[in-house]
């Protein structure tokens, strides 16, 4: 024990003789913080007593006002902390809605730049065709691949988009007129950004109030960025260089002027289905039997109106086993269409309400507040909009080739562009076909000359798009949109 004792005594006598600087550190450590706080605390006393005669006088003052004044104050008081409780409201929103968005940058020529020659696409057949298609879902694996849109978007992280090429700053082509780029990004769980398999332009006429959505089909073969080297499908270009790059492109090829985009993740769409509590959609027998195969459990489908559930919406815009990408290209607008009809048509604030903070949580935008609240009000006090639509490519435009093992959509640019002119604007006069649109690329037929392409500053004579000539024997007919 006399040992233990010892060696105890001696270890208490190690730490203590260790721990003397250490106390001479925060001793002095402690002289300096009170030399500090000793003018911090006359400051702050001095400090106080300025602010005692502010009140003291404010007080004298306030007795010498009438009631009338001592109103008006208080008024002025209150309007001042309102103003300031909105603008800090508005800004915190700004912010949170064009957070990590893509900005606008001034154009450096980058439009005048030369796009490699398309290679060579062979046309193939139906047959051909059909042999090339993917291994369809079975209904089960269908239902799988929903309920994981659903989990993935229940698993939505902030800054899940990674963005890389800015906009390119373009020269407004009518005031009247206000373009939005629509992104259905098609990426998994745990993946950060997937192809845009649904495009989709959203067109707002202020002066008719009328809403042009445009959509375009994925397989469509374009160039992938401007003054680049490689030809692919258009939903390849979001995939490689985020909406900033996929806004450029689609200008380009397009002639067009869009600066705003939105990007969501498809699956988000039929979430807010259920927020809204349902949409009613048109079906036909055999799209009514295919959703139903896949959701059993739910009230069964019949043709013709039906409420439908964020699940069975998804169901519904997916299906293509039925007939073609076209179709499912139809359905997407239909959705759309029937959700703004579903607001527009109820005017319930509610509703408008829920897509804000749906908005906020699973859109990706650079949309200022101000504008978005701009837009809003007009189309809002214009009364119910009337909503048109249009697919490019257009019917009797395009022909399906293959490139490498994936089938591609070859289009006619000129007759295209002239198509989303005339459908958004009125007219296609002066509207710029591409530089890179060589005879083989703009016309369907590499021997069958299409209309001249005007010198530079002068302007098209507008031609029906019907009128341009294609050599029909190598273009397919368009699809119908709608089965018997």
């Amino acid at each position: 024990m006399g040992k233990i004792r010892e060696a105890c005594k001696k270890a208490h006598d190690i730490i203590k003789e260790r721990l003397r600087p250490v106390k001479r550190v925060l001793r002095g450590a402690g002289d300096k913080i009170k030399l500090w706080i000793t003018p911090v605390k006359r400051v702050l006393r001095g400090a106080g007593d300025k602010f005692k005669v502010f009140i003291t006088g404010a007080k004298s003052r306030l007795r010498g006002l009438s009631k009338r004044q001592r109103a008006f104050l208080v008024s002025g008081c209150a309007v001042f902390v309102l103003a300031a409780t909105f603008a800090g409201t508005f800004l915190f929103l700004d912010y949170r809605i064009t957070k990590g968005s893509v900005g606008i940058v001034p154009d450096d020529g980058s439009f005048e730049s030369e796009v490699a020659p398309m290679p060579e696409i062979e046309p193939i057949s139906e047959d051909e065709r059909n042999d090339l298609d993917e291994d369809e879902l079975t209904d089960e694996e269908e239902r799988q691949a929903i309920e994981d849109e659903f989990e993935a978007l229940n698993g939505y992280v902030d800054g899940v988009f990674r963005f890389e090429d800015q906009i390119i700053e373009r020269v407004e082509i009518s005031g009247d007129v206000y373009n939005i780029l629509i992104f259905g990004d098609d990426a998994r769980i745990n993946q950060p950004r997937g192809r845009s398999d649904a495009i989709i332009l959203a067109s707002v006429n202020r002066v008719t109030n009328e809403i042009t959505l445009t959509s375009v089909i994925r397989s469509t073969f374009v160039p992938q960025r401007i003054g680049g080297d490689s030809w692919d499908r258009i939903n390849m270009i979001y995939a490689a260089g985020g909406p900033g790059r996929a806004v450029n492109v689609f200008n380009y090829l397009f002639s067009l002027d869009v600066q705003r985009y939105v990007v969501l993740r498809f699956s988000s769409v039929f979430a807010l289905v259920d927020r809204l509590g349902g949409l009613e959609l048109e079906l036909t027998a055999a799209e009514a039997r295919a959703v139903n195969r896949i959701f059993p459990e739910f009230d069964p489908l019949e043709k013709g109106m039906n409420l439908m559930n964020g699940r069975q919406v998804l169901a519904y815009s997916r299906l293509r086993a039925l007939d073609s990408d076209f179709v499912r290209v139809t359905r997407q607008r239909q959705v759309i269409s029937a959700a703004i009809n579903r607001v527009l048509e109820e005017g319930n604030f509610g509703d408008v309400l829920t897509l804000l903070s749906f908005g906020l949580d699973h859109v990706e935008t650079n949309i200022p507040l101000a504008e978005l609240i701009t837009l809003t009000f007009e189309v809002f006090s214009g009364g119910k909009p009337e909503i048109s639509e249009l697919r490019i490519p257009v019917g009797r435009s395009y022909y399906e080739g293959l490139f490498g093992i994936q089938p591609v959509l070859v289009i006619n640019f000129g007759m295209n562009i002239r198509a989303i002119h005339n459908q958004i604007y009125g007219n296609s006069q002066g509207v710029r076909v591409p530089a890179f649109v060589n005879p083989e690329v703009g016309s369907l037929d590499p021997d069958e000359e299409t209309e001249d392409e005007p010198e530079e500053g002068t302007p098209h004579e507008e031609t029906p798009v019907d009128e341009i000539p294609i050599d029909e024997g190598a273009i397919e007919e368009l699809p119908i949109d709608e089965q018997e």
